[in-house]
């Protein structure tokens, strides 16, 4: 992925730092809504695409995973969802209004989102595993931790 760097006011920069906005990502998306992308809205994983083959079912999750962290995560979201990593867990919730990891995860595969009010649910399998595994690297790597 190439890297571009752009100019921001200072009093922008801070609060944009202080909200833990993650710029590259609605840079990315805001350029691909400009440029009329035609995946724009169009799921771009499916996870019943690799059924079967658990080893490619994680590494689409791994990617979505990584992509979901670079693009959309701010760093208390990207924290909570690494924590998982490397536990045993069955399932684990997330609240849609608070978190951003539901929304992305259900518009990136094509499923439908909870109702107002109600959590995500995430069951243990291959793809989520991989989605868990693949944020807590990202975390890794944006921090060295």
């Amino acid at each position: 992925m190439a890297r571009v760097t752009i100019d921001l006011p200072d009093d922008l920069y801070r609060a944009v730092k202080t909200a833990g906005l993650p710029v590259s990502g609605i840079c990315r998306r805001a350029l691909t809504e400009a440029l009329g992308d035609p995946l724009v809205g169009e799921p771009r994983y499916d996870a019943s695409a690799h059924d079967g083959n658990d080893d490619a079912r994680y590494q689409a999750g791994y990617d979505l995973g990584v992509r979901w962290a670079r693009e959309e995560a701010g760093i208390e979201e990207l924290t909570r969802v690494a924590a998982w990593a490397g536990q045993w867990w069955r399932q684990i919730a997330f609240d849609p209004a608070s978190h951003s990891l539901p929304t992305f995860y259900c518009k990136e595969t094509g499923r439908e989102p909870p109702p107002p009010g109600q959590d995500y649910w995430f069951e243990r399998e291959a793809f989520t595993m991989g989605v868990v595994e693949g944020a807590a690297a990202a975390l890794r790597e944006a921090t060295g931790f």
